[in-house]
Protein backbone atom coordinates (compact mmCIF):
# COMPACT_ATOMS: atom_id res chain seq x y z
CA UNK A 1 0.00 0.00 0.00
CA UNK A 2 1.88 3.29 -1.34
CA UNK A 3 1.81 5.39 1.82
CA UNK A 4 3.77 8.77 2.65
CA UNK A 5 5.45 8.87 5.90
CA UNK A 6 3.21 11.14 7.11
CA UNK A 7 0.38 9.00 6.05
CA UNK A 8 1.77 5.88 7.63
CA UNK A 9 2.47 8.05 10.68
CA UNK A 10 -1.25 9.28 10.82
CA UNK A 11 -2.46 5.69 10.23
CA UNK A 12 -0.04 4.24 13.42
CA UNK A 13 -1.86 6.79 15.53
CA UNK A 14 -5.05 6.12 14.59
CA UNK A 15 -4.37 2.21 15.64
CA UNK A 16 -2.68 4.17 18.67
CA UNK A 17 -5.84 5.55 19.69
CA UNK A 18 -8.15 2.65 19.41
CA UNK A 19 -5.30 0.23 21.46
CA UNK A 20 -5.47 3.19 24.48
CA UNK A 21 -9.60 3.05 24.10
CA UNK A 22 -9.94 -0.32 24.44
CA UNK A 23 -7.50 -0.69 27.36
CA UNK A 24 -9.29 2.44 29.41
CA UNK A 25 -12.91 0.67 28.30
CA UNK A 26 -11.40 -2.88 30.35
CA UNK A 27 -10.27 -0.57 33.21
CA UNK A 28 -13.81 0.79 33.07
CA UNK A 29 -15.47 -2.73 33.28
CA UNK A 30 -12.95 -4.37 35.84
CA UNK A 31 -13.80 -1.01 38.04
CA UNK A 32 -17.56 -1.81 37.87
CA UNK A 33 -16.85 -5.66 38.01
CA UNK A 34 -15.03 -4.96 41.28
CA UNK A 35 -17.67 -2.66 42.51
CA UNK A 36 -20.42 -5.38 41.94
CA UNK A 37 -18.76 -8.33 43.58
CA UNK A 38 -16.26 -7.71 46.01
CA UNK A 39 -15.00 -10.92 46.00
CA UNK A 40 -13.65 -10.62 42.24
CA UNK A 41 -10.67 -8.70 42.95
CA UNK A 42 -9.02 -11.23 45.24
CA UNK A 43 -10.11 -13.84 42.42
CA UNK A 44 -8.08 -12.14 39.99
CA UNK A 45 -4.79 -11.70 42.22
CA UNK A 46 -4.89 -15.64 43.17
CA UNK A 47 -5.54 -16.28 38.66
CA UNK A 48 -2.96 -13.66 38.10
CA UNK A 49 -0.17 -15.71 40.98
CA UNK A 50 -1.24 -19.30 40.00
CA UNK A 51 -0.69 -18.23 35.82
CA UNK A 52 2.88 -16.45 36.87
CA UNK A 53 3.76 -19.65 39.05
CA UNK A 54 2.75 -21.70 35.38
CA UNK A 55 5.01 -20.05 33.80
CA UNK A 56 7.65 -20.23 35.73
CA UNK A 57 7.44 -23.83 35.85
CA UNK A 58 7.05 -23.99 32.31
CA UNK A 59 10.59 -22.17 31.45
CA UNK A 60 12.20 -24.12 33.86
CA UNK A 61 11.32 -27.36 32.40
CA UNK A 62 9.04 -29.04 35.34
CA UNK A 63 6.18 -30.14 33.82
CA UNK A 64 4.50 -31.48 36.95
CA UNK A 65 4.26 -28.30 38.36
CA UNK A 66 2.86 -26.73 35.19
CA UNK A 67 0.24 -28.66 35.07
CA UNK A 68 -0.49 -28.48 38.54
CA UNK A 69 -1.15 -24.61 38.46
CA UNK A 70 -2.19 -25.40 34.55
CA UNK A 71 -5.12 -26.92 36.75
CA UNK A 72 -5.49 -24.99 39.50
CA UNK A 73 -5.66 -21.59 37.04
CA UNK A 74 -8.69 -23.44 35.26
CA UNK A 75 -10.46 -24.20 38.53
CA UNK A 76 -10.13 -20.43 39.63
CA UNK A 77 -11.11 -19.33 36.30
CA UNK A 78 -14.39 -21.13 36.17
CA UNK A 79 -14.87 -19.76 39.69
CA UNK A 80 -14.83 -16.13 37.82
CA UNK A 81 -17.27 -17.10 34.94
CA UNK A 82 -19.77 -18.09 37.37
CA UNK A 83 -19.34 -15.01 39.73
CA UNK A 84 -19.31 -12.91 36.58
CA UNK A 85 -22.91 -15.24 35.40
CA UNK A 86 -24.47 -14.75 38.54
CA UNK A 87 -23.94 -11.03 38.50
CA UNK A 88 -26.05 -10.88 35.25
CA UNK A 89 -22.58 -10.01 33.53
CA UNK A 90 -21.25 -11.83 29.97
CA UNK A 91 -18.11 -14.30 30.64
CA UNK A 92 -15.40 -12.24 28.95
CA UNK A 93 -16.64 -8.77 30.58
CA UNK A 94 -12.95 -8.60 31.97
CA UNK A 95 -10.92 -9.40 28.77
CA UNK A 96 -9.56 -6.69 26.37
CA UNK A 97 -12.04 -6.67 23.48
CA UNK A 98 -11.23 -5.20 20.23
CA UNK A 99 -12.48 -3.50 16.98
CA UNK A 100 -10.47 -5.75 15.45
CA UNK A 101 -10.53 -9.18 16.62
CA UNK A 102 -8.97 -10.44 13.96
CA UNK A 103 -5.67 -8.86 14.48
CA UNK A 104 -6.29 -7.50 17.80
CA UNK A 105 -6.28 -3.81 16.58
CA UNK A 106 -2.47 -4.36 15.52
CA UNK A 107 -3.51 -3.55 11.78
CA UNK A 108 -1.64 -7.08 10.80
CA UNK A 109 -2.25 -10.92 10.71
CA UNK A 110 1.29 -13.03 10.79
CA UNK A 111 3.15 -10.08 9.55
CA UNK A 112 0.39 -8.89 6.19
CA UNK A 113 -1.91 -6.30 6.32
CA UNK A 114 -5.46 -7.11 8.07
CA UNK A 115 -8.70 -6.49 6.21
CA UNK A 116 -9.03 -3.12 8.97
CA UNK A 117 -5.87 -2.02 7.92
CA UNK A 118 -6.82 -2.08 4.13
CA UNK A 119 -10.03 -0.34 5.08
CA UNK A 120 -8.31 1.73 6.90
CA UNK A 121 -6.39 2.82 4.11
CA UNK A 122 -8.92 3.68 2.01
CA UNK A 123 -10.18 5.54 4.42
CA UNK A 124 -7.56 8.11 4.62
CA UNK A 125 -7.06 8.16 1.23
CA UNK A 126 -10.57 9.24 0.98
CA UNK A 127 -10.45 11.55 3.17
CA UNK A 128 -7.41 13.40 2.02
CA UNK A 129 -8.83 13.32 -1.48
CA UNK A 130 -11.11 15.81 -0.63
CA UNK A 131 -13.65 14.02 -2.47
CA UNK A 132 -15.62 11.21 -0.31
CA UNK A 133 -19.03 12.42 -0.52
CA UNK A 134 -18.62 12.84 -4.33
CA UNK A 135 -17.85 9.69 -5.20
CA UNK A 136 -20.67 8.11 -3.61
CA UNK A 137 -22.45 9.53 -6.20
CA UNK A 138 -20.61 9.24 -8.69
CA UNK A 139 -18.90 6.41 -9.63
CA UNK A 140 -18.52 3.53 -12.89
CA UNK A 141 -21.69 2.12 -10.99
CA UNK A 142 -24.15 5.28 -11.27
CA UNK A 143 -22.80 5.91 -14.55
CA UNK A 144 -25.96 6.56 -16.83
CA UNK A 145 -24.76 6.72 -20.75
CA UNK A 146 -28.69 6.92 -21.54
CA UNK A 147 -28.23 10.62 -22.03
CA UNK A 148 -25.53 10.65 -24.79
CA UNK A 149 -27.40 10.68 -27.86
CA UNK A 150 -26.82 7.63 -30.04
CA UNK A 151 -27.49 8.74 -33.59
CA UNK A 152 -24.18 11.06 -35.13
CA UNK A 153 -25.45 14.34 -36.15
CA UNK A 154 -24.57 16.22 -39.57
CA UNK A 155 -20.72 16.80 -39.30
CA UNK A 156 -20.02 14.20 -37.09
CA UNK A 157 -18.19 10.88 -37.30
CA UNK A 158 -19.71 9.21 -34.49
CA UNK A 159 -23.03 9.63 -32.44
CA UNK A 160 -21.64 10.97 -28.73
CA UNK A 161 -22.41 7.15 -27.43
CA UNK A 162 -20.13 5.83 -29.07
CA UNK A 163 -17.83 8.80 -28.34
CA UNK A 164 -18.04 8.17 -25.00
CA UNK A 165 -18.26 4.64 -25.33
CA UNK A 166 -14.41 5.07 -26.31
CA UNK A 167 -13.62 7.63 -23.93
CA UNK A 168 -14.65 5.23 -20.69
CA UNK A 169 -12.58 1.88 -22.62
CA UNK A 170 -9.75 4.57 -22.73
CA UNK A 171 -10.64 5.40 -18.57
CA UNK A 172 -10.43 1.77 -17.93
CA UNK A 173 -7.14 1.46 -19.58
CA UNK A 174 -5.54 4.20 -17.57
CA UNK A 175 -6.68 2.38 -14.36
CA UNK A 176 -6.06 -1.00 -15.46
CA UNK A 177 -2.14 -0.13 -16.42
CA UNK A 178 -2.20 3.24 -13.99
CA UNK A 179 1.12 3.14 -12.90
CA UNK A 180 3.09 1.00 -15.69
CA UNK A 181 4.17 3.16 -17.15
CA UNK A 182 3.05 6.54 -15.81
CA UNK A 183 0.03 7.72 -17.66
CA UNK A 184 -1.48 11.11 -17.77
CA UNK A 185 -5.10 12.38 -19.28
CA UNK A 186 -6.77 15.29 -20.23
CA UNK A 187 -10.07 15.77 -20.56
CA UNK A 188 -11.95 18.30 -22.46
CA UNK A 189 -14.91 19.40 -23.93
CA UNK A 190 -17.91 22.06 -23.67
CA UNK A 191 -19.59 22.46 -20.05
CA UNK A 192 -21.76 19.91 -18.85
CA UNK A 193 -20.47 16.61 -20.94
CA UNK A 194 -19.09 14.26 -18.30
CA UNK A 195 -15.56 15.37 -17.76
CA UNK A 196 -15.73 16.14 -14.44
CA UNK A 197 -18.07 12.81 -14.03
CA UNK A 198 -15.31 10.77 -15.51
CA UNK A 199 -12.40 11.72 -13.55
CA UNK A 200 -14.07 11.59 -10.43
CA UNK A 201 -14.93 7.11 -11.83
CA UNK A 202 -11.52 7.11 -12.18
CA UNK A 203 -10.57 8.24 -8.38
CA UNK A 204 -12.91 5.84 -7.15
CA UNK A 205 -11.81 3.07 -8.81
CA UNK A 206 -8.02 3.88 -8.01
CA UNK A 207 -8.49 4.89 -4.05
CA UNK A 208 -10.33 1.62 -3.83
CA UNK A 209 -7.27 0.32 -5.12
CA UNK A 210 -5.04 1.88 -2.23
CA UNK A 211 -3.88 4.67 -4.56
CA UNK A 212 -3.61 8.31 -2.89
CA UNK A 213 -5.36 10.74 -5.24
CA UNK A 214 -6.17 14.34 -4.83
CA UNK A 215 -8.49 15.96 -6.18
CA UNK A 216 -8.92 20.06 -6.51
CA UNK A 217 -10.42 22.40 -8.69
CA UNK A 218 -8.58 24.58 -10.24
CA UNK A 219 -9.44 27.59 -8.25
CA UNK A 220 -9.09 26.07 -5.04
CA UNK A 221 -5.26 24.42 -6.11
CA UNK A 222 -3.89 27.77 -7.14
CA UNK A 223 -5.22 29.72 -3.79
CA UNK A 224 -3.91 26.62 -1.52
CA UNK A 225 -0.27 26.98 -3.61
CA UNK A 226 -0.57 30.94 -3.31
CA UNK A 227 -1.18 30.82 0.85
CA UNK A 228 1.86 28.86 0.93
CA UNK A 229 4.01 30.97 -1.68
CA UNK A 230 2.83 34.06 0.12
CA UNK A 231 2.32 32.99 4.06
CA UNK A 232 -1.19 34.09 3.93
CA UNK A 233 -2.43 31.59 6.44
CA UNK A 234 -2.61 27.85 6.88
CA UNK A 235 -4.81 25.94 3.87
CA UNK A 236 -6.77 23.37 4.24
CA UNK A 237 -4.77 21.51 1.58
CA UNK A 238 -1.14 19.42 1.71
CA UNK A 239 0.37 21.20 -0.95
CA UNK A 240 3.43 18.60 -0.61
CA UNK A 241 0.45 15.97 -1.74
CA UNK A 242 0.19 17.53 -4.71
CA UNK A 243 3.70 16.39 -6.24
CA UNK A 244 3.56 13.10 -4.36
CA UNK A 245 0.20 11.82 -4.66
CA UNK A 246 -0.41 8.63 -7.46
CA UNK A 247 -2.65 10.91 -8.75
CA UNK A 248 -3.75 14.28 -8.82
CA UNK A 249 -7.06 15.54 -10.56
CA UNK A 250 -6.86 19.29 -11.63
CA UNK A 251 -10.60 19.98 -12.27
CA UNK A 252 -11.82 23.21 -14.67
CA UNK A 253 -8.76 24.32 -15.45
CA UNK A 254 -9.31 27.51 -16.65
CA UNK A 255 -12.02 28.96 -14.53
CA UNK A 256 -9.53 30.44 -11.97
CA UNK A 257 -7.97 33.89 -12.15
CA UNK A 258 -4.63 33.28 -14.35
CA UNK A 259 -1.48 35.41 -13.54
CA UNK A 260 2.05 34.58 -14.08
CA UNK A 261 2.17 32.89 -11.08
CA UNK A 262 -0.42 30.54 -11.97
CA UNK A 263 1.30 30.37 -15.14
CA UNK A 264 4.44 29.94 -13.48
CA UNK A 265 3.07 27.44 -10.77
CA UNK A 266 1.23 24.92 -13.54
CA UNK A 267 4.11 24.69 -15.41
CA UNK A 268 6.13 23.62 -12.04
CA UNK A 269 3.54 21.02 -10.70
CA UNK A 270 2.96 19.47 -14.29
CA UNK A 271 6.63 19.57 -15.17
CA UNK A 272 7.14 18.04 -11.75
CA UNK A 273 5.02 15.11 -11.28
CA UNK A 274 5.99 14.06 -14.93
CA UNK A 275 9.76 13.66 -13.46
CA UNK A 276 8.42 12.22 -10.14
CA UNK A 277 6.45 9.38 -12.76
CA UNK A 278 3.19 10.55 -11.30
CA UNK A 279 0.07 10.53 -13.16
CA UNK A 280 -2.15 13.88 -13.42
CA UNK A 281 -5.52 14.42 -15.23
CA UNK A 282 -6.62 17.78 -16.04
CA UNK A 283 -10.12 18.21 -17.41
CA UNK A 284 -11.04 21.46 -18.99
CA UNK A 285 -13.15 23.65 -21.01
CA UNK A 286 -10.17 25.21 -23.23
CA UNK A 287 -9.04 23.66 -26.66
CA UNK A 288 -5.38 22.79 -26.59
CA UNK A 289 -5.01 26.51 -28.51
CA UNK A 290 -6.49 28.10 -25.57
CA UNK A 291 -4.37 26.79 -23.02
CA UNK A 292 -1.34 27.50 -25.44
CA UNK A 293 -2.12 30.74 -25.49
CA UNK A 294 -3.20 31.08 -21.95
CA UNK A 295 -0.36 29.12 -20.14
CA UNK A 296 2.51 29.55 -22.38
CA UNK A 297 3.64 27.05 -25.09
CA UNK A 298 5.71 25.21 -22.42
CA UNK A 299 2.53 24.12 -20.41
CA UNK A 300 0.84 23.18 -23.85
CA UNK A 301 4.10 21.06 -24.84
CA UNK A 302 4.04 19.72 -21.44
CA UNK A 303 0.11 18.02 -22.25
CA UNK A 304 1.13 16.87 -25.98
CA UNK A 305 3.76 15.20 -25.06
CA UNK A 306 2.77 13.56 -21.78
CA UNK A 307 -0.95 13.13 -21.94
CA UNK A 308 -3.42 11.47 -24.09
CA UNK A 309 -6.21 14.11 -25.03
CA UNK A 310 -9.65 12.90 -24.84
CA UNK A 311 -12.17 15.13 -26.59
CA UNK A 312 -15.43 14.90 -25.07
CA UNK A 313 -18.74 15.22 -27.34
CA UNK A 314 -20.69 18.55 -27.60
CA UNK A 315 -23.76 17.51 -25.85
CA UNK A 316 -24.81 19.18 -22.26
CA UNK A 317 -25.72 15.95 -20.14
CA UNK A 318 -25.78 17.93 -16.92
CA UNK A 319 -28.68 19.80 -18.87
CA UNK A 320 -30.66 17.20 -19.69
CA UNK A 321 -30.38 15.36 -15.99
CA UNK A 322 -31.72 18.64 -14.98
CA UNK A 323 -34.71 18.44 -17.29
CA UNK A 324 -35.69 15.23 -16.79
CA UNK A 325 -35.64 15.92 -12.46
CA UNK A 326 -37.56 18.91 -13.76
CA UNK A 327 -40.03 16.43 -15.70
CA UNK A 328 -40.14 14.04 -12.72
CA UNK A 329 -41.00 16.52 -10.02
CA UNK A 330 -43.86 17.51 -11.82
CA UNK A 331 -45.31 14.37 -12.83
Amino acid sequence: MPLTNAQYDSLEREYGRIRARQLDERDRRIQKAYARIPALKELEEEIADASYARAQAALLGDRESRDEHASEVSVLQHRRARLLKEAGLPADYLELHYDCPDCRDTGYINGEPCHCRKRAVINLLYDQSAIRDILEKENFTTYQSEFFRKIPQKGERLAPADVMAQIQEAAWDFIDEFGDPPANLLLTGQAGSGKTFLSNCIARELLDRFHPVLYLSAPALFEALAEEAFGRGAGGTDTGLMTTCDLLIIDDLGTELTNQFVITRLFYLLNERILRGKSTIISTNLSMNDISRIYSDRVASRIVGHYRILQFPNQDIRLQKNLRKETVSHE
